[in-house]
């Protein structure tokens, strides 16, 4: 089974580089590192029915949002942060992409994968 947080591996890797389609990568893959091991957490703990599309976005962040333990309430706050970087990276042309908004992902990439592992 692939280990999502290999992902924030690679992401840590693009963000050193110098150049914003690494950055906008790096962002990318943080938000997925974190969505895949949030996707398993609620699986496993049969937290929603997931449909295994691209709904399972919000499904998953909303699953953990609902959470009465306050730890995993404030990393659902986090990823719908995460989330708007990644769609900023993934679709606006217009949207600059800096070392400080690439550093802030992986820091919050980083807490819910470790939370959620």
């Amino acid at each position: 089974m692939f280990d999502w947080s290999n992902y924030l591996v690679l992401a840590k890797e693009l963000a050193a580089r110098s150049d914003e389609a690494s950055k906008r990568a790096a962002v990318s893959r943080a938000y997925y590192a974190a969505f895949g091991v949030a996707f398993n957490y609620v699986e496993l703990n049969k937290l929603a029915s997931l449909t295994h599309r691209g709904d399972d976005h919000a499904i998953v962040w909303n699953a953990l949002s609902l959470s009465s333990d306050r730890r995993i309430n404030s990393l659902a706050q986090d990823a719908k942060r995460l989330r708007q970087f990644r769609n900023n990276a993934d679709y606006e042309a217009n949207y600059e992409q800096n070392s400080n908004g690439t550093q802030y992902c992986l820091f919050l990439a980083e807490g819910i994968v470790k939370a959620l592992r």
